[in-house]
């Protein structure tokens, strides 16, 4: 789908999409193309914030990416 959107011209700065499209080859296509996401993802998903690993149910922060620079947000 990214393909066909760059296909029309289009160059988007931040791809959104369901936990079904949250896989590693699709958010590494993200990363190599310098592109910013915003993903749904399941509770027994192992996330990896600045250190560690972790299970997506017991992160309590996300960071949001905007401009290169990554700030905390969630419940403190």
């Amino acid at each position: 789908m990214l393909a066909e959107v760059e296909a029309w011209g289009l160059k988007p700065s931040v791809v959104t999409g369901d936990s079904w499209y949250a896989s590693k080859d699709n958010l590494n296509i993200l990363k190599d193309k310098a592109l910013s996401g915003l993903f749904a993802l399941e509770a027994n998903r192992l996330v990896s914030p600045t250190t560690g690993v972790c299970q997506n149910k017991k992160f309590r922060y996300s960071s949001r990416w905007l401009n290169g620079k990554s700030q905390k947000s969630g419940a403190g």
